[in-house]
């Protein structure tokens, strides 16, 4: 089943971010094709992080991240890599500029919402 999803979206999807020492689910990290503001399928793709709120600020959207950036660039081949953020989500867009991403300013080109963009290029990383 897991290799179907895999051919399905292209070899990406979202996965449980788990704090190894207790087996504990504290999130999601995803890298998938970032949709248009019509929900459709763009060619761009995002790295993103949804951390429950005990498990902020330790490091773990960081660590993640860097883990599905070094997925998409090595073995999917990407030549760039986004993340989207909400505007007052400074959390997030700390954990971007720990991932050492390049700031594009405010978009409104995905999800139908106002969001700030980020990339990183593979011959960046």
């Amino acid at each position: 089943m897991t290799e179907r999803y895999a051919q399905l979206n292209n070899g990406t999807g979202a996965w449980a971010v788990v704090k190894k020492q207790i087996g504990e689910i504290v999130g999601t990290i995803l890298l998938k094709t970032l949709p248009d503001n019509e929900g459709n399928p763009t060619q761009d793709y995002e790295v993103g992080w949804h951390l429950k709120k005990a498990a902020w600020g330790k490091g773990y959207a960081t660590e993640a991240g860097r883990g599905a950036i070094e997925y998409g660039f090595n073995l999917l081949k990407l030549p760039v890599i986004y993340a989207v953020v909400k505007p007052k989500n400074y959390n997030s867009i700390r954990v971007t500029q720990r991932l050492g991403m390049i700031p594009m300013g405010r978009t409104h080109k995905y999800y139908g919402v106002e969001l700030e963009l980020f990339k990183l290029d593979a011959e960046h990383k």
